[in-house]
């Protein structure tokens, strides 16, 4: 939801036939004239202001004084919950119903990035905060200090460069420039144990393309049949989405084919792929390259 201040702000400089627009809006909460229009738009899209623009007068006017402003109140935690939610259905599967869901959820928080059923998402405060704390890093092009869980299971601590968040089913993701990788990867958003913004500025590379990092979330998970060494062990560390079939029997989704590959090569935790075929013959051989280089 645009600003309600700014929102009640329009409503009375319009009854006082003050005349407002994009500049003066902007002006007066310092905010950007897109953020302006924004709330203009949700003034008479969302809230059904009868808001015409009178360009004699070079701003807006209600063509039905009578009009009355909704009793609207969302607070700031409600806010952050509609904006992870317009984030997270936005990038869902791209029909035509979350797009709307998106939009509608985008309009109700303030968010800046037909037969078919509607996702659930479970809304965890902790992911939800992370969420808002990346966004702002990434607005504000500063640092982020982040204690990570890697794929075997050591906790590493990293600073990052956040580019561009991103959601796929049960899983967000980031990417970001590593400090200590020196180099652009992706980190998944439930592997960061503690975070906190550095207050040192970054630079982004001019010649960073997100659909290099994220295009193939796009399409369909690969999937993988895996046997473990015990009944019980933890395999969430392991591609996108885990999920138990049977005592032992794992189907792990994964997008990222090269990722996966190094991910089960340091995992000890599987002691067979029944499939596909062709990912056992992917490890056999990067581990005949290793082999020949000894």
């Amino acid at each position: 939801m645009a600003n309600v201040h700014r929102i009640m702000w329009l409503d009375q400089e319009i009854r006082q036939h003050k005349y407002p627009n994009c500049r003066k809006l902007a002006e007066h909460f310092e905010i950007s004239w897109r953020q302006a229009n924004r709330d203009l738009e949700y003034l008479k899209n969302t809230l059904n202001a009868p808001i015409n623009y009178i360009a004699a007068k070079r701003g807006y006017v209600y063509d039905d004084m009578t009009y009355i402003l909704p009793n609207f109140i969302i607070t700031d935690e409600e806010r952050k919950i509609l904006s992870f939610l317009a984030y997270r259905y936005n990038n869902f599967d791209g029909n035509e119903n979350s797009q709307r869901i998106a939009n509608l959820f985008r309009n109700l928080s303030d968010f800046e990035n037909p037969e078919h059923s509607s996702p659930v998402f479970n809304i965890n405060n902790n992911r939800i905060s992370l969420f808002h704390d990346i966004n702002h890093c990434i607005n504000k092009q500063k640092k982020l200090n982040v204690s990570y869980l890697t794929p075997d299971g050591e906790q590493v601590h990293l600073i990052l460069h956040p580019y561009t968040l991103y959601g796929k089913s049960d899983n967000d993701y980031l990417v970001a420039y590593c400090e200590e990788y020196e180099d652009i990867a992706i980190f998944r958003l439930d592997r960061f144990n503690k975070w906190s913004e550095n207050n040192k500025a970054f630079v982004k590379n001019i010649s960073y393309n997100a659909d290099n990092y994220i295009g193939f979330m796009k399409r369909k998970p690969f999937k993988t049949l895996l046997i473990t060494n015990s009944p019980e062990c933890n395999l969430n560390y392991l591609g996108d989405k885990v999920t138990k079939l049977d005592e032992g029997l794992y189907e792990i989704d994964f997008y990222d084919i090269n990722q996966m590959v190094r991910e089960l090569m340091i995992s000890n935790q599987w002691k067979d792929i029944k499939s596909p075929n062709w990912l056992k013959d992917k490890i056999r051989n990067q581990c005949k390259k290793i082999y020949d280089k000894l």
